[in-house]
């Protein structure tokens, strides 16, 4: 019987020392250095278990497609002969054959026999399918010649192929002409030989496990086999001295198949491991198992690892309260680990941040941490700005801003000017292009659409181009005075009306006006004792600068004190009339 030949896997043995007080970290990393406005900084570190040094291994596998030999299935020949020859005749000894074959794979069988004769005598050795058999001359090969006294004889058959996958019986028919010339039959001996084709394409497993982990092992595979053929994949551990897991399979025909198999890691120590397919059948009532390859490989076992990684920006919190990090590798279970985060900074001020890393291990204890300092910068800044104090109502309004500015890559800027108490965009610079370092100057011309004072707020803006929106850090606020754009000057009415003689007055002036764009007043005569309106005038269109003169006749309608205002109203872009300027006054009212 021939032994399954097991591959020697070459294992490189690392120390990694581990101990029970915390990670160690190390090598605390925040990039790129962030810009306000940014979206996140990566941040990266080393963590590190120390101890007494415990041997981890890497990983190693045999090539796909290894076919072990294997023990083959013999029959008692039907003469139960032995090596006592006290007859005429020739029986079958022994029989080398492989059990297993690739479809048309050229194979020999040999068959060795013991014969006694007396005489010459012609032998003949035939082979058969014994399924195939149907005691005509339906054999797959036959060996004759002439043999005489007591000996041995190898009869070999060469060449031999299965032309597709199944199960053959063959069958050795050992047979002598006598005297009479007949052909006597003298031993027969069946041997089963399969074809199949099976194949480890890959095998996939971790390198490292947890101890007393879960895990899989995935085996990737080619096969051609005959229909419904048992397979069992197994895994032997060759420390533990038995089969760990099996995987039992049922295929036919061609096919790439993947195959998943669950085992348990041991408790600490690391598992040398051999992966074992092999077929099941039946040859005279005998339950065979076939092996087809093998593929050694190594599992690391580590009973001590990091577990857990966390951040705080600013001050440590308590430990198990910060963000977590992640294992750049995809899972935390090793004593060496590099963790990441990205942490977001959009709204962090500028200056200086402090970020805290540290991590845990699987027995629960945090390491001290270990920090990093990130410096947000604003790349673009107001130095300077002029502006007037004080601008009449819809008229522009020149605001000069100078910048200092650092870019390391070319990025869009521009100054924008706000409403502080609303919010309200009033406007905006051209963009610029700028790069490296240095001073630029913006200018800007909003249009003052208010009057009193204007609470306002310069921001400097650049384009972050990752994020595709328009960030700003730096601001400035100033404060100017909306005077009215429309004034009512040379105002001229009667100080006494006299109901007898006529029941209405006159009250005329003029408009002085400087408006940047179209704009349509009109004034509107107020009684303050009765508070209303008791006049006004026709709608009029200002443009530029200039004077109009207004004319209103209001009705007088009792005796006594008339206390008036003259109001001059403009309507807005919104079609609001709104208040610009006024004029109060009395006249008096006499009895006839």
């Amino acid at each position: 019987m021939k032994k399954i030949a097991i591959v020697v896997v070459v294992v490189l043995m690392l120390q990694v020392p581990v101990y029970a007080s915390g990670p160690v970290t190390s090598d605390v990393s925040a990039s790129p250095n962030p810009t306000y406005g940014a979206p996140y900084v990566a941040l990266t570190a080393d963590l590190t278990i120390y101890s007494n040094p415990i041997l981890t291994a890497a990983s190693s596998e045999t090539k796909a497609g290894e076919t072990a030999d294997v023990a083959k299935a013999k029959v008692a020949n039907t003469s139960n002969s032995n090596s006592n020859l006290n007859f005429t005749g020739i029986i079958i000894e022994d029989v080398d054959s492989p059990s297993l074959v690739n479809p048309n794979e050229s194979f020999n069988v040999t068959v060795h026999t013991l014969y006694n004769f007396s005489r010459e005598t012609e032998v003949v050795m035939f082979l058969y399918d014994w399924d195939a058999w149907d005691q005509d001359d339906d054999y797959i090969d036959f060996r004759a010649g002439n043999l005489s006294r007591i000996g041995t004889k190898s009869f070999v058959f060469d060449g031999l192929a299965i032309t597709k996958p199944k199960l053959v019986n063959m069958t050795a028919v050992a047979g002598y002409k006598n005297e009479s010339g007949e052909l006597v039959m003298s031993d027969v001996l069946g041997f089963p030989i399969v074809a199949l084709n099976f194949t480890i394409d890959k095998l996939i497993f971790p390198s490292i496990v947890k101890s007393n982990e879960i895990f899989n092992v995935t085996v990737e595979t080619t096969y051609n086999v005959a229909p419904v053929t048992n397979i069992t994949l197994a895994i032997y551990d060759w420390d533990a001295e038995k089969y760990t897991a099996r995987s039992w399979n049922v295929l036919s025909g061609t096919n790439n198949q993947t195959f998943n198999i669950s085992l348990t890691a041991s408790a600490s120590a690391d598992m040398n491991l051999t992966l074992v397919p092999y077929f099941t059948y039946e040859f005279e009532d005998v339950k065979i198992q076939g092996l087809i390859g093998h593929r050694n490989f190594t599992v690391n076992v580590v009973d001590y690892w990091i577990a857990a990684a966390e951040y705080f920006i600013g001050s440590l919190g308590v430990d198990g309260t910060g963000i977590p990090m992640s294992a750049s590798d995809g899972a935390f279970d090793s004593s060496a680990e590099r963790v990441t985060a990205s942490v977001p900074i959009e709204n962090l001020a500028t200056g200086n941040h402090t970020l805290y890393v540290h991590g845990m291990d699987s027995q629960g204890n945090w390491g001290n941490a270990t920090s990093v300092v990130l410096d947000v910068t604003c790349p673009i800044t107001i130095s300077d700005m002029d502006y007037p104090a004080e601008t009449m109502l819809y008229n522009p309004l020149p605001v000069t801003v100078n910048t200092d500015y650092s870019f390391g890559s070319e990025t869009k800027a521009k100054i924008s000017i706000y409403n502080r108490d609303t919010g309200q965009l009033l406007a905006s610079s051209d963009e610029k292009a700028l790069s490296g370092s240095g001073s630029e100057l913006f200018r800007l011309d909003p249009l003052a659409k208010s009057l009193g004072v204007l609470n306002l707020t310069t921001r400097a803006e650049y384009y972050l181009d990752d994020e595709q929106k328009w960030v700003s850090r730096d601001s400035s606020d100033f404060s100017i005075n909306v005077t009215s754009p429309i004034k009512i000057t040379n105002l001229q009415y009667p100080e006494t009306v006299n109901l007898d003689r006529s029941s209405f007055f006159t009250v005329k002036g003029d408009l002085n006006y400087s408006v940047r764009v179209r704009t349509t007043a009109m004034v509107r005569l107020y009684d303050l004792d009765r508070e209303e309106e008791i006049g006004n005038t026709p709608e009029r269109e200002l443009a530029g600068t200039g004077s109009r003169p207004f004319r209103l006749d209001p009705f007088v309608r009792s005796v006594g004190t008339m206390n008036l205002s003259a109001r001059v109203y403009y309507l807005d872009d919104k079609q609001n009339w709104i208040f610009c300027d006024s004029s109060d006054f009395s006249i008096s009212v006499d009895q006839p």
